[in-house]
């Protein structure tokens, strides 16, 4: 891991390496963010951007793998930013020894009744299912209505049309009431902004649900509060939001990105604003699947406003 300080910004840059004999994913986009940031509301301050779990399952797992140590070490700067000298890197504590794992033999043999209903009841195979979700993904927290959140997945797709269908199928077969034969829950549709949004009913929240499609192959799934938000960003595509610029800086070929504005989500949190507000003003950070197990985090933070 190497650490980096300079004029009012924080480099991290750690590398794992495990014993894997695997290629590169291929990605189906550019990089992290280049099918989604652009239709995400300008004012988001929480972004999380990547692809189909097959390709984040290990970034996950390297990010928890190396998370204490990058946190350690953050926290080691930040807290001697004053002084002007930095601690040494903290040492993780070592984990205990797991248990030997299930072979992927036995785990699939596990599952397999599983699969099997969950293929019967959908009404698609998991291969269908797979194609519908292979593309990039991302999760936006924006200001919502007054002083709440407003939040946002999207998810590209070759057929986003077919997922909600699938939905609609799946709560007719299985969400009823056996007493009187009634659907739990319920899809209805509503014109919003000259796009066909879906609402789902029955859930219990207040907010209901909201699903819809913009730029004819991303879905979207939201709430009905913010839902004109959503719509009107996607349509009026903002090309310089903070996520959007943070992309640009870590280049091509990353598999996911992450951008908080960490002074925003405490005002959020305690409800008023801090003072003195707090030191780091934005925090990103991307990661690089590459050939054969290697792993490369890349974060950087922003001291001061």
């Amino acid at each position: 891991m190497a650490v980096q300080v300079s004029s009012g910004k924080i480099d991290a840059t750690a590398i794992l390496s495990v014993n894997a004999q695997y290629p590169a994913p291929k990605l189906t986009t550019r990089t992290a963010g280049s099918a989604l940031l652009s239709l995400i509301p300008g004012d988001s301050f929480v972004v999380f951007d990547s692809y189909d779990l097959s390709t984040t399952a290990l970034p996950v797992g390297a990010l928890a793998y190396l998370g204490p140590t990058i946190g350690s070490t953050f926290d080691s700067i930040v807290a001697n930013l004053d002084t002007g000298e930095l601690l040494p890197t903290p040492t993780p504590t070592p984990s205990p020894t797991p248990a030997p794992p299930l072979t992927a033999d036995a785990l699939m043999a596990q599952a397999q009744p599983i699969l099997a209903q969950a293929q019967s009841t959908m009404g698609l195979s998991l291969d269908q299912l797979y194609s519908l979700i292979d593309g990039e993904y991302a999760v936006a927290v924006f200001p919502g209505v007054g002083p709440t959140l407003g939040e946002a997945l999207y998810l590209q797709s070759s057929d986003p049309q077919k997922i909600i269908d699938t939905l609609d199928h799946v709560s007719k077969l299985i969400l009823t009431n056996p007493a009187n034969d009634t659907q739990l829950i319920t899809l209805t549709h509503s014109t919003v902004d000259g796009l066909d949004v879906v609402l789902i009913d029955g859930t219990g929240l207040t907010d209901r649900p909201a699903l819809g499609i913009v730029n004819k192959n991303v879905l979207f799934l939201t709430t009905e509060s913010i839902v004109s938000k959503v719509i009107a960003s996607a349509k009026n595509q903002s090309p310089a939001t903070p996520a959007l610029k943070w992309r640009d800086k870590f280049g091509d070929a990353q598999e996911a990105l992450l951008y908080l504005d960490p002074q925003t989500v405490d005002v959020y949190n305690l409800r008023t604003v801090r003072n003195p507000p707090l030191p780091i003003s934005a925090l990103a950070g991307s990661l690089d699947v590459r050939d054969n197990g290697l792993f490369v985090l890349h974060l950087t933070a922003t001291i001061g406003s």
